[in-house]
C-alpha cells in the first residue's frame, strides 16, 4: 500500500476517464442515427451506446472519480502539511474547467445560432456562465442547442468543488462526524433519487460524488482495511465482477424500460461499480489488467474533458455536412470521429495544455 508521505499518481486513472468520455460520446452519436433498419448498423449503434446506458455511466463514473480525486488529494495535503492551501486548489480548478468550458459556450450561444437562423435558443445564458446550467434545465428551458447538452453534469462538479473542501476544513478534524456527513449525503441523496428527483439536480449527483469521497477517506486513513479488502480480491473474483458490471450495463436501459425500479438499478448500481473499478485499478495487486499501461489510453483520458465537451459540437458540425450531402452511413461516423479529434487536439494544444502549465504548483 502507498506510505502517507508519497505524492500519488493514480496511473490507470487517465484510461478510464478516456473510457467513460467514449461511452458519453457513443450515446450522443446514437441520437442522430437511433437505430437502423440494417442488422449491422443497428448492433453497431447499440455496441457504442452500450444500449442506451452509455451516458448515464459515463456521467456515473465521471463524478465518482471526481469525488474520490478531489477528496483524496485535500486528505492528503492536511495529512502531509496538517492543512491545504484553499486558494490555490481553487485557481488550479478554474485554471483546468473554465477557459475550455466558456470557449464552447460560446459555440452553443454565438456560433450555433449565427450558423442555424431557425435556432431560437431558450437556455439561459447567465446560469450557464455561473455554472448553474443544472437547475436551467430542470427549471427554465432545455437548450435547443445540442452543444449545450453535457453541461448540466460540469455545473453539477464545479458546485462540488467550490462547496466540499469547506465541508473537509469543518469536519475532518472530527473523523466520526465527517463520515456521517458524508453517510448522510448518500441517503439524502438516494432518497431524493427514489422519491422522483430529476437526476440532473445537485441533490441527485450526490451520491456517486460521496461514494467517491468515502473512497478517498479509507485510502487516505483506514488504508490496511483496503488492503485486506484489495488481498481478498482474487484475479478471478474480479473477472467475474467484470462479467456482472457487463451485464448490468448493458441490461439497465431495458430493465429501466420494462420495470418501474429498473431506474434504482443504474442509481445504486453504477455508482457502486465504479467504486469498486477504482479500487481494483488503483490498489489491487490481483488487477487482471492495468489500463494505464496503454499509452494510447492514457494520452486519450488527458484530452478526455475535451472529448466530453467537444463531441458534441462535432456533431452539430457534422449534421450540417448530412444535411447537404449525401454519405453513408459508416462515413458519417467516421467524419464525427475524425471532427472530435482534430477538436480536441486543437483545444488541448492551444488551449488546455498552456493554461494548464499557469497552474500554481500544490503546496506540501
Amino acid at each position: 500500500m502507498i506510505q502517507p508521505k508519497e505524492r500519488i499518481y493514480f496511473e490507470n486513472l487517465d484510461a478510464l476517464r478516456f473510457l467513460a468520455a467514449l461511452a458519453v460520446m457513443g450515446e450522443h452519436i446514437t441520437r442522430i442515427f437511433y437505430f437502423p433498419d440494417d442488422p449491422l448498423k443497428k448492433y453497431f449503434i447499440i455496441t457504442i451506446s452500450l444500449d442506451g446506458s452509455g451516458g448515464e455511466w459515463g456521467v456515473t463514473f465521471f463524478f465518482v472519480l471526481s469525488g474520490f480525486l478531489i477528496t483524496h488529494l485535500l486528505l492528503q495535503e492536511i495529512q502531509q502539511a496538517g492543512r491545504f492551501h484553499l486558494a490555490t486548489f481553487y485557481i488550479r480548478r478554474t485554471l483546468r474547467i473554465w477557459p475550455l468550458y466558456f470557449v464552447v459556450l460560446i459555440f452553443g450561444f454565438v456560433l450555433h445560432p449565427w450558423l442555424d437562423a431557425s435556432l431560437s435558443e431558450k437556455a439561459n445564458p447567465s446560469l450557464y456562465s455561473f455554472f448553474l446550467a443544472n437547475f436551467d434545465n430542470i427549471y427554465g428551458a432545455w437548450p435547443q442547442s445540442g452543444i449545450l447538452g453535457v453541461q448540466w453534469s460540469l455545473a453539477i462538479e464545479e458546485q462540488f468543488y467550490l462547496l466540499w473542501p469547506l465541508v473537509i476544513i469543518l469536519l475532518i478534524r472530527h473523523q466520526k462526524i465527517f463520515l456521517t456527513a458524508v453517510s448522510l449525503f448518500i441517503f439524502i441523496s438516494i432518497l431524493f433519487r427514489l422519491n422522483g428527483g430529476h437526476r440532473y439536480h445537485t441533490l441527485s449527483g450526490l451520491a456517486p460524488l460521496m461514494m467517491g469521497a468515502a473512497l478517498a477517506y479509507v485510502a487516505v486513513y483506514k488504508n490496511d482495511r483496503l488492503d485486506r479488502l484489495v488481498v481478498f480480491l482474487s484475479r478471478n473474483h474480479i473477472r467475474w465482477l467484470y462479467v456482472g458490471f457487463f451485464l448490468l450495463i448493458v441490461f439497465n436501459y431495458r430493465l429501466s424500460s420494462y420495470f418501474h425500479w429498473g431506474d434504482s438499478i443504474a442509481m445504486i448500481g453504477f455508482p457502486l461499480m465504479a467504486v469498486v473499478i477504482l479500487i481494483e485499478q488503483s490498489f489491487s495487486p490481483n488487477a487482471c489488467f492495468r489500463l494505464g499501461r496503454s499509452k494510447l489510453l492514457s494520452q486519450g483520458g488527458k484530452m478526455s474533458y475535451g472529448i466530453y465537451l467537444l463531441h458534441m459540437v462535432a456533431i452539430i458540425l457534422s449534421e450540417y455536412v448530412f444535411n447537404h450531402y449525401t454519405i453513408s452511413f459508416w462515413l458519417a461516423i467516421g467524419l464525427i470521429v475524425l471532427l472530435t479529434a482534430a477538436l480536441v487536439i486543437l483545444s488541448y494544444y492551444l488551449i488546455e495544455k498552456p493554461i494548464l502549465n499557469l497552474r500554481p504548483q500544490r503546496k506540501a
